[in-house]
C-alpha cells in the first residue's frame, strides 16, 4: 500500500513561475525564490529573514550564488528590501510577480499578494505542501533540474484529489495500452518534448512523490451535458454498469484540507 503523506502546511506560488514565461528565473534563482515563497506562506505581511547560514543548510548554495541570486531577485521586483526590523540586517517581502516583456521586468509591488487577489484577478497559483519542496529538490542540483521542479509544480496546479481523484485526467492519465495521455498545453507551458516529460514522470514515481491510482468516474445525472464525475477509488466504491475507470496518477503528499474534502464528497472512497 502506498505511503501517504498529510500536510498540514501548505504555501502558495504563482502559477506563470512554472511556466518557461521567465526565461531568466533558472537554476538558483529559481531555488531559492520557491524557498523564499515557502518560508512566507500565505501571509502577504509574511517576511523572509533567513541568512545565509540558515539557508545554505537546505540550498546546498555557495554564498557567493547565494547572494548573487538574491540580488538578481531583488532587481528584477520578485522580492523587495525591507527596512531594519528585529535587529536582522536583511529583511525581504515577495513581492506580486513583475511584469515581464521579454527584456525588461516591472514592477507591480502595488498588487497585494494574497490568495483572494490571485483568484479574483485570475492569476492562478499553486498551493503547495511544505514537504513537497524539502530536502533533495531544493538541494541536488544536478538530479532536480528546472524542467524537473517546473513539471513538478505545474503538474501539482492540476492536482485536485476531491474533484479528480488524482491530477486532472484531461491533462495526464494513463490509456489502457499503458501509454500516457498527455495534454499538448502542459508540453507547451514547459517547452518540453513529450519523451522528456514522460522520463520525468517515472523519476517522480521513483522518487516516491507519485503514485498511480485506479478511480470510478460516473455520469453525472445532475449535468444539462454529458459529464463524468469522479466516484472513488476501485476497491472502495461499489462499480455500477456504465463507470469508466481512469488510471491517474496521485501525489503522496497531499494537503490535509484537500483529503478531507475528498473523503467527504466520495463518502470515504479515497484508498488513503
Amino acid at each position: 500500500m502506498t505511503n501517504y503523506l498529510v500536510s498540514n502546511n501548505t504555501f502558495m506560488v504563482d502559477r506563470i513561475v512554472f511556466t518557461r514565461k521567465f526565461k531568466d528565473l533558472t537554476g538558483y534563482r529559481l531555488k531559492l525564490y520557491l524557498y523564499m515563497c515557502r518560508v512566507v506562506g500565505f501571509n502577504p505581511n509574511g517576511r523572509y529573514f533567513k541568512s545565509y547560514k540558515e539557508a545554505s543548510k537546505e540550498l546546498n548554495m555557495t554564498e557567493s550564488k547565494y547572494k548573487s541570486a538574491l540580488k538578481w531577485l531583488e532587481s528584477n521586483h520578485f522580492i523587495k528590501k525591507e527596512n531594519n526590523k528585529m535587529g536582522r540586517a536583511n529583511i525581504y517581502r515577495v513581492m506580486f510577480l513583475p511584469l515581464f516583456d521579454g527584456q525588461t521586468y516591472y514592477s507591480r509591488e502595488h498588487i497585494v499578494r494574497d490568495r483572494q487577489i490571485l483568484k479574483q484577478g485570475g492569476y492562478g497559483y499553486v498551493e503547495m505542501p511544505i514537504e513537497l519542496l524539502q530536502g533533495a529538490i531544493l538541494s541536488n542540483h544536478s538530479d532536480w533540474t528546472d524542467l524537473r521542479i517546473l513539471t513538478l509544480g505545474l503538474l501539482y496546479l492540476y492536482f485536485w484529489i476531491d474533484v479528480f481523484g488524482g491530477i486532472d485526467p484531461n491533462i495526464l492519465h494513463i490509456k489502457n495500452t499503458g501509454k500516457l495521455h498527455i495534454d499538448q498545453s502542459i508540453l507547451i507551458d514547459l517547452q518540453t518534448t513529450e519523451n522528456r516529460f514522460t522520463n520525468n514522470i517515472a523519476f517522480f514515481e521513483k522518487q516516491g512523490l507519485l503514485t498511480k491510482v485506479k478511480c470510478v468516474y460516473r455520469q453525472n445525472q445532475n449535468a444539462a451535458e454529458y459529464e463524468l464525475q469522479y466516484i472513488g477509488d476501485v476497491g472502495k466504491v461499489a462499480s455500477q454498469s456504465g463507470d469508466i475507470h481512469y488510471t491517474l496518477f496521485r501525489f503522496t503528499i497531499i494537503p490535509s484540507l484537500k483529503l478531507q474534502n475528498a473523503q467527504i464528497r466520495t463518502n470515504g472512497g479515497l484508498d488513503i
